[in-house]
């Protein structure tokens, strides 16, 4: 993943993250099995705290109920103080890559011919 988000409402398995360079993924992790199963290499996972994370989780979860009346994203949602604690949002250890600007190009303006 190099980019976006994901919501990973499933299993995951061992090596999550591998080859992650960007985005944000939020993982439930009922087993309490991301600690030995992710690329510590490659990501970093966190509890959430921070209340926008919170508020974009619970707006991505809801979308999904809304597109695919799942019956789980339902189950979490009425059911949210237990499972907030369980989610782990994951960023990359990568360094974002920094695309330089253009430098920008002179341009050559016409030269206007003086009659004499």
């Amino acid at each position: 993943m190099t980019g976006g988000t994901v919501v990973v409402l499933g299993s995951f398995g061992k090596n999550f993250g591998a080859g992650m360079s960007g985005g944000v993924a939020y993982l439930l992790d009922e087993a309490g099995t991301f600690a030995q199963l992710h690329n510590p290499e490659m990501i970093k996972g966190e509890k959430l705290s921070d209340p926008e994370d919170i508020n974009q989780l619970k707006k991505l979860i809801f979308d999904h109920l809304e597109k695919t009346d799942s019956a789980r994203a339902k189950m979490i949602l009425e059911s949210w103080a237990t499972y907030e604690p369980q989610f782990v949002k994951v960023l990359s250890k990568a360094e974002p890559v920094q695309v330089p600007a253009e430098e920008a190009e002179p341009v050559d303006k016409p030269t206007e011919a003086v009659a004499a």
